[in-house]
């Protein structure tokens, strides 16, 4: 009987044990896991909101971090190349990042003619971003996308 409480005893916390390993990171004090964050914006006047993993996606790059953040929808992507530190900073061609709007079968982006736009990175550290955004989209070629995309009072926080 002796070894039977052992071993049961022993697997409860072998069982345990390998039940808390591996899964998601816990939440941060934000509430979000490392590699995702908040996101949401005025796009062409209709609200985008996402939150949270697999909505929102944080690829932090030695030069800079990618923000993917989807809702059933539509997809938004920023792609900062150089933001490191608090500032502000340009989106579209020759600025430090882009911005890619998508949805359905239509894409704009700030890379594209008639695209452009800022970001404002309001905190930075090892750990976080948070900023805001703006930016005007062109739409690419070879998708369903015509006239531009406005983009305002885009808003990030991000744990990498």
């Amino acid at each position: 009987m002796k070894f039977i409480t052992i071993l049961c005893c022993s697997l409860v916390v072998c069982f345990g044990s390998a039940c808390s390993l591996g899964g998601d990171d816990p939440p941060t004090e934000e509430g979000f896991p490392p590699g995702s964050g908040q996101v949401s914006a005025s796009i062409g006047g209709v609200t985008f909101s996402a939150s949270g993993k697999p909505a929102v996606v944080v690829t932090k790059t030695a030069t800079g971090f990618t923000i993917d953040a989807s809702t059933s929808t539509a997809t938004l992507t920023l792609n900062f190349t150089g933001v490191g530190k608090i500032g502000t900073y340009t989106l579209g061609t020759g600025g430090s990042g882009t911005a890619t709007y998508t949805s359905g079968g239509s894409t704009w982006t700030t890379s594209e003619i008639g695209g452009g736009g800022s970001v404002n990175v309001n905190s930075f550290s090892t750990a976080q971003a948070i900023g805001s955004f703006t930016f005007t989209a062109g739409p690419v070629d070879g998708t369903s996308a015509t006239g531009t995309k406005v983009v305002t009072s885009g808003a990030f926080n991000v744990i990498f």
